[in-house]
């Protein structure tokens, strides 16, 4: 009776291991992962189906046969090394590994587990291949669209972002690159890059005609229509078949450069390394091109801009000198005229008119001057150590005819620092001459208008404050912007004044800006470099 329970619970035991195998088959055979599993030689010892499908062979011609012997490995001693590193250190080990099998070329992460013996010497190892080709060619696409952007950023010439386009896409998406430029009836080779320096003598001049029924090039140009071309196809290209003849090409990609100024076509050639492009690897061609035309269409609207720049500068040029001589005629015959024995009260009156209106002119013809040359980046001050005080007290003088026309006051507020700034003094009492000015403008009449100077560490800052209305928060980043009026019925401003005030600050090394609130006045301050009696001047 008792042999009978034991006989029983044997038979249970053994039919729950059965069970647990045919699992563990089913588990094995089934699992999406390629599992292998490897002697110490890197022999297959066992393999599931997902390892058999990516092999291409039966799995029971693949026991005992080195995994090396299957498929084509990109580096044969990566598997050893792999598994000695598992065996050395006794635990799970990961690694990458691509190879040429049925699948094309793969890209994989190998996990390996050792298997011990009863003397605890590993034996065998339990490998999972996990297919991580589809990582690799984001990794691959987002790399290669960033230096791509970088290395035709910097550029704004046609050839020059072509060939860095091919430069970039050699040899990580294609053995061969070619880069054209379609000019009025035909397709003209801008650039050919190759992997290898022994091909750089095909298709060097091949010039397409534009209607060229047999010229792939051509056709993409006139669609604008992406391609790719397997390698039986390409014999109808006269370009691909004249390369075919010395290369073995294996696929080619053909995509247009879509730009408002022209067209482009850019050639993707995969020959010795055995490449067989499909819709990813053309999405990626398709983004490469986007973005050429995007630097391109950049590169047009530059010249575009410079080219209105040069013809502004050329014009302000020639009506500024044209306009000098007749203004400083008028200005002369007006002083003649002032200075006139005869000269009656109606005469004075309207001398000194055109006298204004002419000198008005003459600064107006200079602002344009100045404001060009500060936006051109040629501006310069000639700089002169300066006392503070001093400044203080010219651009208090200089403004007095104009306080008392409003019955406005200065109000100095402390005592400015007894310390020098290297400066040029004219253009530092014009930005005072603007900012005083515009504080006269909108202080009501009878108010007060603040002028100071304080030190602050290096610098020194100057400040001009007023009781008018202040300045709209909406109104306050465009202040230095030129040509800007806060106004549209302002007709005696042009809007640069305060450009150009700003302008000679920052040449000086120094900072301005405005702080202001509505209905409570504003403050314009500005800073510069101070210079302390052990410095040189420059």
């Amino acid at each position: 009776m008792e042999l009978e329970k034991q006989n029983r619970a044997l038979r249970e035991a053994r039919g729950s291991l059965e069970e647990s195998r045919n699992r563990y088959a089913d588990l094995f055979d089934f699992a999406p992962v390629a599992c292998f599993t490897f002697d110490t030689e890197g022999c297959v010892i066992e393999v599931n189906l997902a390892g058999a499908t990516i092999v291409g062979q039966d799995r029971s011609r693949l026991i005992g046969v080195p995994f090396v012997a299957l498929v084509e490995m990109v580096d044969p001693a990566l598997l050893r090394q792999h598994l000695q590193d598992c065996s050395d250190t006794r635990g799970p080990v990961v690694a990458e590994l691509s190879f040429e099998a049925a699948a094309g070329l793969m890209y994989v992460q190998a996990m390996s587990v050792p298997v011990y013996d009863a003397t605890g010497r590993a034996v065998a190892f339990h490998t999972a291949l996990t297919d991580i080709g589809a990582l690799k060619r984001e990794n691959l696409r987002l790399t290669l669209l960033s230096d791509l952007t970088k290395d035709i950023a910097g550029s704004l010439d046609l050839d020059v972002i072509l060939k860095a386009v091919a430069r970039s896409v050699v040899p990580c998406l294609a053995d061969h690159c070619a880069a054209y430029w379609q000019t009025d009836d035909r397709v003209l080779p801008v650039v050919w890059t190759h992997a290898n320096p022994s091909d750089e003598c095909f298709s060097r001049d091949n010039r397409i005609d534009s209607d060229d029924k047999l010229s792939l090039v051509a056709e993409v140009a006139r669609t604008r229509r992406s391609m790719v071309v397997a390698e039986a196809a390409s014999a109808r290209d006269q370009v691909l078949r004249e390369m075919a003849r010395d290369v073995p090409l294996s696929s080619t990609m053909i995509v247009p450069i879509g730009c408002h100024n022209g067209t482009g076509v850019l050639m993707f050639i995969a020959s010795s390394s055995g490449r067989h492009y499909d819709g990813n690897d053309l999405a990626l061609a398709d983004e490469i091109a986007k973005r050429v035309a995007l630097a391109i269409a950049n590169a047009r609207l530059y010249d575009e801009a410079q080219a209105a720049i040069r013809s502004r500068d050329n014009l302000l040029a020639v009506v500024s000198h044209d306009l000098r001589s007749p203004l400083n005629a008028v200005s002369l015959s007006a002083g003649l005229l002032l200075r006139g024995p005869d000269s009656g009260e109606r005469t004075m009156k309207q001398s000194l008119l055109i006298r204004r209106s002419a000198q008005r002119m003459n600064r107006l013809i200079e602002d344009l001057l100045t404001a060009t040359t500060i936006e051109a980046g040629r501006f310069t001050v000639a700089r002169s150590r300066t006392s503070v005080c001093d400044l203080i007290e010219e651009a208090h003088a200089m403004t007095e005819p104009e306080l008392a026309t409003k019955s406005l006051r200065i109000e100095r507020r402390g005592n400015p620092p007894l310390c020098d700034v290297m400066c040029d003094r004219e253009r530092i009492l014009q930005v005072f001459a603007n900012i005083l000015g515009n504080a006269i403008k909108f202080t009501p009449h009878g108010g007060t208008i603040g002028l100071y100077a304080a030190p602050d560490v290096n610098m020194v800052l100057f400040a001009v404050s007023d009781t008018g209305p202040g300045i709209a928060e909406v109104q306050r980043p465009h202040l230095f912007d030129r040509y800007w009026k806060g106004h549209a019925n302002e007709r005696h401003s042009v809007g640069l004044g305060l450009y150009i005030a700003k302008g000679i600050v920052d040449a000086h090394g120094g900072n301005m800006w405005v702080e202001s609130k509505a209905g409570e006045g504003s403050t314009f301050f500005f800073t510069l470099p101070s210079l302390d009696d052990g410095d040189a001047a420059d």
